[in-house]
């Protein structure tokens, strides 16, 4: 259909707001008990993809909603930038507002905020950061490069050490190593 300029310049378009109903997710039994769970210790053991990031914010959520707890009570710490972004989009979008405060963030985001507030200020020459995903990169491979400083490779890996794959599997492995506190 073509439609002329005239016609084209006189639409108009008006913003509608629509219900503001929330999604709520319909959690299984073992996913219950964890929401329901009163307090005190309580782990969590589920592979990939089997609802970790929706039971907890579901579980968040019912301790603000409906026990009463302030948003600003609550910390849920995730391995992953990601997890955290998405859990707190989550939990913001199922209590309807937004909070000041974090409520959620990775275990080196908290451990680093530890740090920051309760180390003196003359403990390290420079202040203290967290060093970004291709900051880490460009770290492990000057790390990778033959020095004097650097890791003894056997013959056969020499090659592969300039290259990006081998780089970013040397950085899982660690990051493995890490979560498992070795």
């Amino acid at each position: 259909m073509d439609v002329s300029r005239a016609e084209a310049s006189t639409t108009r378009y008006r913003l509608h707001r629509g219900a503001s109903a929330t999604f709520v997710p319909a959690l299984d039994a073992d996913q219950q008990r964890v929401v329901d769970h009163e307090g005190g210790p309580l782990l969590v053991l589920a592979g990939p993809g089997t609802g970790k990031t929706t039971t907890l914010a579901e579980a968040i959520t019912e301790r603000i909603v409906r026990r009463g707890a302030s948003v600003d009570s609550v910390l849920a710490l995730t391995f992953g930038r990601k997890a955290a972004e998405q859990l707190r989009d989550r939990v913001t979008a199922r209590i309807g507002r937004t909070t000041s405060t974090t409520l959620s963030m990775t275990f080196h985001s908290f451990a680093y905020g530890l740090l920051r507030k309760y180390s003196p200020a003359d403990l390290y020459v420079a202040p203290l950061r967290l060093l970004s995903a291709s900051e880490q990169d460009v770290v492990l491979r000057e790390l990778l490069e033959e020095h004097p400083e650097s890791v003894r490779w056997p013959t056969g890996f020499r090659r592969a050490l300039g290259t990006r794959g081998f780089a970013r599997e040397v950085h899982d492995v660690l990051a493995r190593a890490r979560e498992k506190g070795l």
